[in-house]
């Protein structure tokens, strides 16, 4: 998946993964042609979706030739209508996965100076997985990794049953201990049976603000976060410029003393 916001990624983007000689991994596939309406091609982008969003997320990126599993050429795709390209893929995917799936969101980038273009489809995570194929005949749940999309294995499944279940249990468990750990029932550097606090928050009354991925219930170690949105959060808390902040191993902590 490209590291960016769908509506910051442009032309050059794409043209730059061709560029570094970018392979088909676990998060992004490329292809050289247009989602047909034939079964088979409907089957595929099912297929590719549910993939995606029963792992980690992806870009699906329709327009790039590649070579070996490895993006090699921005060709572009032709599309008459975009607006009604977009509605086709949307729909179909919205019908064509069990549970029902609506986070599709495709990004359309011309190519100057031709009536061709990059369709990219961003396909998040999902956290009602697992999702299955319901298209005609094919009624499968798949799932990927390095090495493409997959059907699942029964272990697989449930693991990704077991994840959807007992998600928000862990979100609950993992506020409740920091904040118990926050009030001094642990306290700083303290050898208890719970989290440790990477710097003390003194005594007194506190505001406190957990904000808790649900990525970071399964993929801990790649949590990514931007300067941007860390400061869009500082913006709306009522404290004092007095801010510290340092990374720990559970992600950034922030404090702020009052003056």
């Amino acid at each position: 998946m490209l590291l960016k916001n769908l509506s910051d990624i442009s032309l050059q983007d794409i043209q730059t993964l061709c560029d570094n000689h970018v392979s088909e991994g676990d998060s992004i596939e490329f292809k050289a042609a247009a989602i047909g309406r034939s079964d088979e091609d409907r089957r595929e982008l099912l297929a590719d979706v549910c993939a995606f969003a029963n792992a980690s997320g992806g870009d699906l990126i329709l327009g790039v030739r590649e070579k070996d599993g490895v993006a090699d050429d921005v060709c572009g795709i032709e599309v008459a209508n975009q607006d009604a390209e977009r509605l086709f893929l949307t729909s179909l995917v919205g019908t064509g996965l069990e549970p029902r799936y609506s986070s599709l969101e495709p990004r359309w980038l011309p190519i100057p100076g031709t009536t061709r273009g990059v369709m990219v489809l961003r396909v998040p995570r999902s956290w009602s997985a697992p999702h299955r194929v319901t298209f005609r005949k094919d009624i499968k749940f798949y799932v990927r990794n390095s090495a493409g999309k997959h059907p699942m294995s029964v272990d697989e499944l449930r693991q990704a049953f077991n994840f959807s279940a007992t998600v928000s249990k862990r979100m609950r468990a993992f506020r409740d201990e920091r904040i118990s750990a926050i009030r001094g029932e642990f306290g700083l550097n303290r050898v208890l049976d719970g989290p440790q606090l990477p710097f003390d928050v003194g005594r007194g009354p506190k505001i406190t603000v957990l904000i808790v991925p649900l990525s970071a219930m399964v993929d801990p170690l790649d949590l990514h976060i931007q300067d941007r949105q860390i400061i869009n959060v500082i913006s709306t808390m009522p404290v004092s410029p007095a801010l510290a902040c340092q990374y720990c191993l559970e992600g950034l902590a922030l404090t702020c003393r009052g003056s």
